[in-house]
C-alpha cells in the first residue's frame, strides 16, 4: 500500500506525480515472483494462513515463471595460460578527497561451480595465506591498520582475496606489495608448510565448519541461501568439513597460488582517499 505522504515523497524526488507513482506500483504488482519461507516456531497451519495472505494482497496478478526471475550470473575471466601469459586486467577506480585513506582489494577468481574438493582446497588454502599475509603485509611492512586474506564470493564467483588498507601507500604499491607477498608465499611458507601443520589448519577450518548456528537467523540464513540460489545443500558445510579433512598437502598446494592457474587476479581499488569498495575485475 502507498500512502499519499509517501508517495508524494517519491514524486518530488522523481520529479514525476503521486498518481504516476501509484499507478507505477500497480504494474509492478502485475507481474510477480515471490518466495516465501516460514522458519521457527510458527505452526504449520499459521504458516499456510500468512501465504493465503500473500496470495489476496496479490490478488489480480499473474506469478511469473522462474525463469522471469534468474539469479545473477559471473563471468570468468580467462586465465593467463589462456591468454598466454597475460593476465586479463579490469579495475574500479574512485576517488574521495576528503578521505585520508587508500584502499586495495584483490580478488583472484577461482571458478563459479567448484566441486567439494575445490571449495576445501581453497578454504584451507586461504587460512594457511591468511597467517602470512597479516605477518608480512601489516607487522612486518607495516602498510595498513587493516589487512585480510580469505575466501570471498564476487556475483557467483569464488576466489581469494586480500584487502588492505593503508594511509601510507597508494593503490599502485598496495598491488605491488600484495604480488610480491603472493610470490613469497608461493615460494616459502606454502612450499614448505609441513604435514603437521598442514593438519593443524584442517582441523581448525573442519572444527569452524562442523559449528552449529548458535541463533534461529543464523540457521534460518544458511537454508534461505540455498532456497533462494536453487542449490539446495542443505547439508553442504558438514560435506564440506569432511572433504576438508580428507584433503592431502599437496591437493593445497597446487591450484590456486601458481601464477599459471588462477583466473584474474580480479579487484576492486579504493584510489586515494575513498572508504567505500567499488567492484571491478583486474
Amino acid at each position: 500500500m502507498i500512502t499519499s505522504r509517501v508517495g508524494q515523497a517519491f514524486a518530488l524526488s522523481d520529479s514525476c506525480t503521486v498518481d504516476a507513482v501509484a499507478e507505477h506500483l500497480r504494474e509492478m504488482l502485475q507481474a510477480n515472483f515471490v518466495e516465501m519461507f516460514v522458519h521457527g516456531n510458527l505452526l504449520p497451519m499459521h504458516a499456510r494462513t500468512l501465504g493465503r495472505q500473500w496470495r489476496e494482497a496479490l490478488a489480480g496478478s499473474t506469478p511469473l515463471p522462474p525463469d522471469c526471475a534468474p539469479l545473477p550470473s559471473t563471468a570468468l575471466l580467462p586465465t593467463s595460460v589462456e591468454l598466454g601469459g597475460q593476465p586479463t586486467r579490469l579495475s574500479g577506480v574512485a576517488v574521495n578527497a576528503a578521505e585520508s585513506n587508500s584502499a586495495i582489494e584483490l580478488f583472484m577468481q577461482v571458478g563459479t561451480t567448484l566441486s567439494l574438493q575445490e571449495e576445501a582446497q581453497l578454504l584451507v588454502l586461504a587460512q594457511v595465506a591468511s597467517k602470512h599475509a597479516f605477518h608480512v603485509l601489516r607487522t612486518q611492512k607495516q602498510l595498513g591498520y587493516v589487512v585480510q586474506c580469505s575466501v570471498r564470493s564476487v556475483g557467483t564467483s569464488r576466489g581469494l582475496t586480500v584487502l588492505i588498507q593503508s594511509s601510507v601507500q597508494p593503490p599502485a604499491q598496495l598491488e605491488a606489495e600484495i604480488e610480491s607477498w603472493m610470490r613469497e608465499f608461493r615460494s616459502g611458507p606454502l612450499a614448505e608448510l609441513s604435514t603437521s601443520s598442514f593438519a593443524e589448519y584442517q582441523s581448525a577450518v573442519s572444527a569452524l565448519l562442523d559449528e552449529q548456528p548458535k541463533t534461529l537467523q543464523q540457521e534460518t540464513s544458511q537454508i534461505w541461501g540455498e532456497l533462494v540460489e536453487g542449490t539446495y545443500r542443505f547439508q553442504h558445510e558438514a560435506q564440506l568439513a569432511r572433504a576438508v579433512r580428507e584433503l592431502e598437502l599437496t591437493q593445497v598446494r597446487s591450484p590456486l597460488m601458481t601464477s599459471d592457474c588462477h583466473r584474474g587476479p580480479a579487484f576492486a581499488t579504493n584510489d586515494l582517499r575513498l572508504p567505500l569498495m567499488t567492484s571491478g575485475c583486474h
